[in-house]
């Protein structure tokens, strides 16, 4: 590092000497940057654009090192750089790669345009992150890692997430500081030592790890608790964010030492959790396809395979010989993997039997008069699964080893008087709840109708809640399947009921929890799954302590700018707490009684106020693309901006029309346009993701829970703008 500073201060001078020359300014960037080949030219055209006149400094740009003026970045990662000033205007900008150097230079214009100051002095990413590690005052190098034998009584995963902890804890130690660990199966007298353990006190995944003298012991529930105590070692005590859940980051660190009393001890709140169709992380650092879920023994219920039968209607529960013939398809099934080798109730754990996706059930007199009785339909659907799961100890006792998983959806949510057998699990499903509220809150006024048989009032969240509590109060097997869906590019936050809503269900006794969320990729869900994710490792954090998360990692996710990014999201929340409405998590609104009734996103939010504020939005947010630190959070940024130029677009034209503002109207085409640039630019940056969309030749085409197309300019898309559902004065 000194031989390297004392060269990079020789090319400082030699860079003095070369801004007071006379010489023709090089091609079509400021005269003030000097590059040390035509590779950096990019970066030099990028500053002076990006500075204008706000450059003052003598700036000499290089990629991939310099060899001739003593710049060696062969010891550098590919997103390391160099970032030196002499204090007397001269600054010396190098990177690895591309990558570093665009990191670089955007670190240099935002703090001149921030007013920050360029006394710089920053070497980033070379050699190894953390320079020195010890544990209890020992260097790293000297541990061995101890796991244990396989277990033959545990199941196939339990083993694999045990091996696979003491391999991935030995390949990221030695991607962190450089020591290569070696490995020891079985027992070991080996000393100093990371040992892996079982402990049966932390369930399933919870983990604890704490010093017995010089050895570091990290013990783990029956699943992937060792696994889990490995990543949050490394999280708490090394600086490794994100290793769980999101996208990696290392934080550099010249020595760290773990003191000899540390200990951790912590078990989610969930036996199971799962976010579907989560957005997608660029830098995810580790692999959990060591299992299925990132963690449960038990899957969450869907719609079953095994029920034979019109998927548009329920079948009939009280029809004994579709009863048995389900029966003879799931006995067929356990056979099929039995003889596939797997072990019930080891390997194989679960009969998946969730109702089709429909609030279609049979009206016969027998299902009636049980619906009846059991005042729900939910009573119908929870005999027959009593029934099954008896059914099928009768014919095997080895099959009472199995969940039997159903729904209460579409109809069933409301309990009912049976309870579920002990081995019959119940996923309820938050379909129609109001994501505009917590499930706590006394402010929801959501008139969903329930769509079942027998009558039921129209539903808030009040209902819901009571719902979740009842449930729970019959069966200590009860999981969530929560919705936060997206709605195009109609986007709406949900920040504000994560907090409160997770916290509701670990309350009330929730084994599982499934989080769905659908992500065209023009969104902050990335955002929600990680929030959501510490949330259930940590319930009893305070909301002070989840909001600074939430801002930590909007910080992350979008860089310098992300301030500017968090004050349009409170313009956007204000928007939708202004509504006089609500609406369900598939993001259709209550109106007249039926969120059915009229197109997704329209009542969402108060559009007069989102109107008043779509020029300060369309600044917060440009500020945010301007200060982004590298190019994939520029990227973020300006798929960020696409919902608010949609919606600001559709709050504001018809009133410019209407008042024939001509200056007002351009600027709204030219943001519409923008817009449309901006979903084809994501789209090309990411190849073609089927998350993003297509191009066609008049339109852009938008994924999420089915594919809406937006014509290429605002005059084509007005045409199926609803005006009626606009409030006076934006119509």
């Amino acid at each position: 590092m000194k031989k390297i500073l004392a060269l990079v201060l020789c090319v400082l001078t030699v860079l003095s000497v070369l801004a007071s020359c006379s010489a023709a300014p090089a091609k079509n960037y400021s005269p003030k940057i000097t590059v040390s080949s035509s590779a950096a030219d990019e970066f030099a055209v990028w500053l002076t654009n990006r500075l204008g006149d706000s450059l003052k400094d003598n700036v000499y740009l290089s990629l991939g090192g310099d060899a001739a003026n003593g710049l060696d970045m062969t010891n550098f990662e590919n997103d390391g750089y160099i970032l030196r000033s002499d204090g007397d205007k001269n600054i010396v900008i190098a990177g690895k790669t591309a990558d570093g150097l665009d990191a670089a230079v955007r670190k240099y214009a935002n703090a001149v345009d921030l007013g920050k100051g360029t006394d710089f002095n920053i070497t980033y990413h070379e050699g190894y992150r953390i320079k020195k590690l010890t544990l209890a005052g020992r260097d790293i190098s000297e541990y061995t890692v101890v796991y244990p034998e396989s277990d033959p009584e545990l199941r196939s995963s339990a083993n694999s997430y045990m091996q696979y902890a003491a391999a991935d804890l030995q390949r990221l130690i030695a991607k962190a500081c450089g020591a290569s660990l070696a490995l020891v199966c079985g027992e070991s007298d080996a000393s100093p030592r990371i040992e892996l353990r079982r402990s049966e006190e932390l369930g399933l995944h919870g983990y604890r790890y704490f010093f017995e003298g010089d050895s570091l012991i990290i013990e783990g529930g029956s699943e992937d608790g060792c696994l889990n105590g490995v990543y949050r070692f490394l999280e708490n005590e090394c600086g490794w964010e994100s290793l769980s859940g999101g996208e990696s980051l290392l934080h550099e660190a010249e020595h760290i030492d773990v003191p000899a009393d540390t200990e951790s001890c912590a078990v989610p709140a969930f036996d199971y959790f799962r976010m579907a169709n989560s957005a997608v992380f660029e830098d995810f650092e580790t692999d959990r396809s060591v299992s299925t879920h990132p963690y449960g023994i038990i899957s969450y219920a869907n719609h079953s395979d095994l029920i034979e039968g019109n998927p548009s209607v329920q079948i009939c529960y009280t029809n004994e010989n579709k009863f048995m013939n389900v029966c003879d398809n799931v006995e067929a099934f356990i056979r099929l993997w039995v003889s596939a080798g797997l072990t019930v109730g080891k390997d194989l754990l679960d009969i998946n039997l969730g109702q089709s996706d429909n609030g279609t059930y049979c009206r016969c007199a027998d299902c009636m008069k049980v619906i009846k009785e059991e005042g729900s339909v939910s009573g119908v659907v929870i005999r027959w699964m009593n029934a099954l799961a008896e059914n099928m100890e009768e014919r095997d006792p080895e099959y009472a080893k199995l969940k039997y998983k159903c729904f209460a959806y579409f109809g069933s949510q409301i309990p009912c008087k049976t309870h579920p057998a002990e081995n019959v699990w119940v996923t309820f499903a938050m379909d129609w709840c109001c994501v505009k509220h917590t499930l706590t809150g006394e402010d929801c006024r959501n008139r969903f109708p329930v769509r079942a048989v027998t009558e039921q009032p129209t539903i808030c969240n009040d209902d819901f809640a009571r719902w979740v509590r009842e449930w729970c109060d019959m069966s200590d097997n009860i999981y969530i399947w929560f919705y936060t869906l997206e709605c195009h590019l109609q986007r709406f936050s949900v920040f504000d009921i994560l907090y409160d809503n997770v916290r509701y269900f670990r309350d009330c006794g929730v084994k599982g929890l499934m989080w769905e969320h659908d992500d065209s990729g023009f969104g902050f869900m990335r955002l929600d799954f990680q929030l959501v994710y510490e949330l259930i490792w940590n319930t009893d954090m305070t909301r002070g302590e989840f909001d600074a998360l939430k801002d930590h990692l909007f910080e992350r996710e979008y860089g310098d700018g992300y301030t500017y990014i968090l004050e349009y999201i409170d313009i956007l929340q204000q928007a939708q707490l202004r509504s006089d409405v609500c609406w369900d998590s598939w993001a259709w609104e209550d109106y007249n009684g039926y969120g059915y009734a009229k197109p997704n996103g329209y009542y969402m939010r108060d559009d007069e106020y989102y109107a008043d504020n779509f020029d300060l939005s369309a600044e917060l947010l440009e500020r945010a693309v301007t200060l982004a630190g590298s190019a994939r959070q520029e990227d973020r940024a300006k798929r960020m901006t696409v919902h608010m130029y949609y919606e600001g677009c559709y709050s504001s034209y018809f009133r410019a029309l209407d008042e024939g503002n001509a200056a007002e109207i351009g600027k709204i085409k030219e943001r519409y346009s923008l817009m449309i640039d901006r979903i084809i630019e994501a789209y090309k940056n990411k190849g073609t993701p089927t998350y993003l969309g297509y191009i066609g030749e008049d339109d852009v085409t938008v994924f999420s829970l089915s594919e809406v197309k937006f014509p290429k300019t605002i005059e084509e898309m007005s045409e199926s703008w609803a005006r009626d559902y606009l409030p006076k004065g934006r119509r």
